[in-house]
């Protein structure tokens, strides 16, 4: 049975937290798209939906987001999680991204904006604390191998 967490998953403590990271277990097991139409397909099994006239945007969990392409194949997505405060939803969701996914590769930024990331099962998970205006948790996937070659083609162009 597929679990459709809308809007309001992201209301009322900890289960919006445990919404986010139960969807990003599932897009991890699942096998990444590379069409559009295997991208579609995987958006509408986890309740992400697209924006209407939105250039690569979605609505899921609450948030928005933005989704990517390298070479005409799926590259990733970015969720942004605006409800709350950023720095607790941030810690919440790092303490239940660990217990899921184990220690990360990596930490890094200031104590008011942190960052963090791991490589689960092909990919990049990364996650950013933005407490400043902007005032939201990033969470973002992207295929490792299409971002490394994307960063490498970004690199030769400078």
């Amino acid at each position: 049975m597929t679990r459709y967490y809308g809007p309001r998953a992201w209301l009322g403590g900890r289960m919006r937290a445990a919404a986010v990271v139960e969807t990003v277990g599932r897009i991890v097991e699942t096998r990444w798209p590379t069409t559009e139409a295997e991208r579609v397909g995987l958006f509408a099994e986890v309740g992400f939906v697209d924006v209407s006239g939105g250039d690569r945007q979605f609505t899921a969990l609450g948030g928005k987001g933005q989704w990517s392409t390298y070479d005409d194949q799926f590259l990733g997505f970015s969720l942004f999680l605006f409800e709350g405060e950023a720095r607790p939803r941030y810690d919440e969701l790092r303490r239940l991204l660990i217990e899921r996914f184990g220690a990360p590769v990596e930490e890094w930024g200031p104590a008011e904006r942190p960052a963090i990331a791991w490589n689960v099962r092909g990919l990049v998970m990364s996650m950013y604390c933005h407490s400043d205006q902007a005032n939201c948790v990033q969470l973002g996937l992207e295929h490792a191998e299409r971002l490394a070659a994307n960063d490498r083609r970004a690199g030769a162009g400078r």
